[in-house]
């Protein structure tokens, strides 16, 4: 180690020493009794005192002269060694850990066949039924192909968002549930149309029919709000197709993009 660094090192130290003396000595006058136990005599305190402040005040200054020196480094065939933050790294904070976003645990089927919603728990290899409620569809039968047809579509979808009915006309009723039609595979269809949702009436009981929207009555709907979020998967089946629901159970393998697209599932997996 060169003098410059030594000489550095060691006003340090003894400063800090020094403050440490201080400010136990300071603590010390200020919780023990005079003349107490561990006391010191009162008349050293001010010579004690003026002492420890004129060091600081010369090892302040030794140390401000010394930073106004040249460097040992500059004088003519002085080498030193190059210290950087890269020789004593900083220790780094733990990344903290995001879990990567789950699946729905509920998913929605429309059985167009009997116009029930049937709301479906994961279950593992299967789904369970948990609760389903009465429907209205499109006026016309059949898959929706253009807008303004009044058919309600069959494909696979999800929720994009979920709106308070407050802030739309009456007839959407309490709350809606946006779904993503046309999806990538209708728009490939040339299918058009859109604002297809799953909605109230505002009338309490749902309509006998509808423009191609999913319509529960007011109540049913609030009740949705449960186990419905942003990307819960819809099922619409066709209406010739008898959902296969067995003992309150139906197999995981008909909500998915596979039975609805067969092998153009790489066109409508775009949707999401």
């Amino acid at each position: 180690m060169d003098l410059q660094a030594r000489f550095n090192r060691w006003v340090f130290i003894t400063e800090t020493r020094l403050k440490v003396a201080y400010h136990n000595y300071v603590a010390e006058r200020a919780f023990v009794p005079r003349g107490g136990t561990g006391a010191l005599p009162f008349p050293i305190s001010p010579q004690l005192t003026a002492g420890i402040v004129v060091l600081m005040l010369l090892m302040t200054g030794g140390a401000l002269f010394i930073t106004r020196m040249p460097s040992i480094a500059a004088l003519p065939g002085a080498s030193m060694p190059v210290i950087s933050n890269a020789n004593f790294p900083l220790p780094k904070a733990p990344a903290i850990p995001v879990p990567p976003p789950s699946e729905p645990d509920y998913a929605i089927a429309v059985d167009k066949s009997n116009k029930l919603l049937l709301v479906l728990k994961d279950d593992g290899d299967y789904y369970t039924v948990i609760k389903q409620f009465d429907i209205s569809l499109g006026r016309i039968v059949g898959t929706k192909e253009r807008e303004g047809d009044m058919r309600t579509p069959v494909g696979f979808y999800r929720i994009t968002e979920v709106k308070d009915g407050k802030l739309l006309p009456k007839i959407y009723g309490p709350l809606v549930f946006v779904t993503n039609y046309p999806n990538s595979f209708d728009v490939a269809q040339g299918r058009t149309g859109g604002g297809i949702w799953l909605h109230g009436s505002g009338q309490g009981r749902r309509t006998p029919d509808t423009h191609g929207c999913v319509v529960l009555d007011d109540d049913n709907v609030k009740t949705l709000e449960k186990w419905i979020r942003v990307n819960t998967p819809v099922a619409i089946f066709p209406d010739s197709f008898q959902l296969p629901v067995q003992g309150g159970r139906l197999e995981k393998k008909f909500l998915s993009m596979e039975f609805f697209y067969g092998g153009n599932t790489a066109t409508a997996s775009a949707a999401g």
